[in-house]
Formats: structure tokens, sequence, C-alpha cells
């Protein structure tokens, strides 16, 4: 397969010429500016699907099949194959960018060396071509990132936080711990003001150390951020699991995880179908459960006084 039309695993930037002609071509030649419209969709998200990809940009899933499906002829994104229930249904297709998008995609928006957009691992076979002569790959390299990805882009589409003004897509949030050593902190989506910071994060995961590492730093962020701005300031985590399974598998273990230390933040949760459910006016709030922190270290303390006795 040629260095454009290969599954976007290696990272190795692609030279100035490759990335300039086909994007002068987008642009001067054939005068697609609504194709690199489009395809800025994936600089923050970098996997689409066609229903997402139809609501966000409000309109039938069909143009949105064929605004993709074109981006991809012109070699800037790739497609994998939605994977196949054992009943007979079959997921979307998930669009994603190639190395040749990303570079495109960097060079278009005047991105540095340091900010450059790097196209995703997705896919591990050379693919086959449709009938239609599109390239479609059918292996998938992570399909638990696929799937935690694509949990992200709908409930990111379903409450407009793409185009919401303050809502940030996996920015860095840069902190020092006790120690005075930098740290960072990159959550799926968060909400930034003055009085607050508000973090959201999709969790399909169900590794103990992973669930401990991500409240032990958001520990440490709030308290950073408390002593910056103020005793004030207020930092909030809401986890929305991807399913009822994995909801039932770890959330004591986040429960356990939050009442660890000091009360730094506020934690709620919700479940990604119920929070799919309700409308962007009502808002997340809406389908999120609160954890009482001062319940939880209580729970603690009689169950430790129970175990002395």
């Amino acid at each position: 397969m040629s260095e454009l039309g290969q599954p976007a695993g290696a990272q190795a930037r692609l030279s100035p010429r490759l990335v300039r002609e086909p994007h002068e071509s987008l642009l001067c030649l054939r005068g697609d500016v609504r194709a690199v419209e489009l395809l800025a969709s994936f600089a923050r998200l970098k996997k689409w699907t066609s229903p997402c990809y139809s609501r966000y940009w409000h309109t039938s899933e069909d143009t949105a099949l064929r605004d993709l499906q074109y981006l991809q002829r012109l070699g800037v994104l790739g497609c994998l194959q939605g994977r196949i229930h054992g009943r007979g249904g079959r997921e979307p297709d998930i669009y994603f960018l190639t190395r040749l998008g990303a570079g495109v995609l960097t060079r278009h928006l005047g991105l540095g060396p340091d900010s450059y957009i790097q196209a995703p691992t997705v896919a591990l076979d050379e693919g086959e071509v449709t009938k239609g002569g599109l390239l479609k790959h059918k292996v998938a390299a992570k399909p638990g990132q696929d799937a935690h990805d694509l949990a992200r882009l709908r409930l990111a589409v379903r409450y407009g936080w793409l185009d919401r003004e303050g809502w940030e897509t996996r920015s860095a949030i840069r902190y020092r711990t006790g120690r005075d050593a930098p740290a960072l902190l990159v959550p799926d989506f968060c909400h930034r003001s003055e009085e607050e910071l508000w973090c959201v994060e999709v969790e399909g995961t169900t590794k103990p150390e992973h669930i401990r590492t991500k409240h032990a730093r958001h520990r440490a962020m709030s308290s950073y951020r408390r002593r910056l701005k103020g005793s004030s300031y207020r930092v909030y985590l809401t986890v929305v699991f991807t399913s009822t399974e994995v909801r039932r598998q770890v959330l004591r273990l986040h429960m356990r995880a939050f009442a660890a230390g000091e009360l730094r933040y506020g934690l709620d949760w919700a479940e990604l179908e119920e929070a799919l459910a309700v409308g962007p006016a009502g808002g997340l709030d809406e389908v999120c459960t609160a954890v009482d922190y001062r319940e939880l270290r209580e729970r603690r303390r009689e169950y430790a006084s129970w175990l002395l006795r």
C-alpha cells in the first residue's frame, strides 16, 4: 500500500511537498473550502461516524456519508468497518484521519511543530476495496479505544460541547504537585471559569490503578488551583460510564479513590445512554448522581472501627 493510503499507525512526519500539494489542490484548484471546513471537524475528535457527523452538521445521513466518502477519496480520511454484533446488527463505520489528513489539517490550521496533529492508530489490516472503489479496513487496532472515543464523540455532539463557549476538548490543564513538580491533566472535556473548573471523563476502563491515578491527579490539580485562585475556587469531576456493566464493576472503586484523600473536588456520575437520552437544554446535571464525600468517609471510619473490635 502507498505511504498516503496506509492505516494511521506510523507517526513520522510527511514531507512538506506531500502535504502542500493536496492542501493547495483542496483549497485552490478545486475550491473545496467546504471540504476543508468539514475536515477541520477532525482536529479535536479524530474519529467520526456518519450519524454523529449528520447531527453535528445538521444534515441528512446520506449527505453526511457522501461528505465523509468524498474526504476519503481525497486521501485525508480512512474508514474502519463498524463492529458486527452477534444478533446481526452492525455499528456505524468509523472515519478517521490518515497521516495525509493530519498533515493537511496541521498546515491548514497553521500549527507549529509542538502542536502538530497526529493521526490515530485505528486499523491493523491493509484494507479491502469496496464496490464503490473506497478502501475499508476491518481489523481494529484498539477496539476498546474506539469504543471510548465514539462514546466521547456521541456525548460531545449531543451537548454541543465542540462549539459551546467555554468548553474544551482534550485540553491540557497544567498544575504542580505538592513537591512543586510540573504535572499535566488532560480530561475528555472541561469547562473553565474564574470561579470553577468542571471536568467530564468518559469511563470505560475497569483497571483499578487507572481509576486511582485519575482521582489522585484530580485531587492534586484541584489543590494546586485552589492555592493559586483561593479557597473559594471549586473543581468538579463528572464520570460518565460507557455502560451499566462498567458502572457496576467500578463505581465502588471510584468512590473509594475519591474518599481516600482530603476533600479537594466534587464528584458525580452518570451513565452514557441516560446522558444521551436527555436534551442539551436539560444539561448533564439532570442525570448525574452526586457522591457525598463526608458520608463516604464516615462509612470508612465505621468499617475500620468494626474491623478493630
